[in-house]
C-alpha cells in the first residue's frame, strides 16, 4: 500500500497503536483473522505487518472489516487511497 495523504495514515496508525495496547476482544479477534496476536504487533513495525497481512486476504469484506477493527474508520480512507 502507498498513501497519498500522510496525515490520514498517521491518524490511522495512532488509532492502531491505541487499539493494540487496549487488548480488547475486538482487537484480538481482528488480529486473529490475520493469524496474529497482540504480542506479534507490539513493535514499531506492527502496523506494517498488519497492513501486509490485510493485503493478503482474498475477501474484500474481510479486508475492510479487519482493517476497521484495527485502524478505526480511517482505514476506509487509507485503503481506498492505496
Amino acid at each position: 500500500m502507498r498513501f497519498k495523504d500522510i496525515d490520514t495514515f498517521l491518524d490511522a496508525k495512532k488509532e492502531f497503536d491505541i487499539r493494540v495496547r487496549d487488548g480488547s476482544t475486538a482487537t484480538k479477534e481482528s488480529l486473529g483473522t490475520l493469524g496474529l496476536e497482540v504480542k506479534d504487533v507490539l513493535n514499531n513495525h506492527g502496523a506494517s505487518i498488519v497492513l501486509q497481512k490485510i493485503n493478503q486476504l482474498d475477501d474484500e469484506i474481510a479486508k475492510v472489516t479487519t482493517g476497521i477493527g484495527l485502524f478505526g474508520a480511517q482505514f476506509e480512507d487509507i485503503y481506498h487511497q492505496a
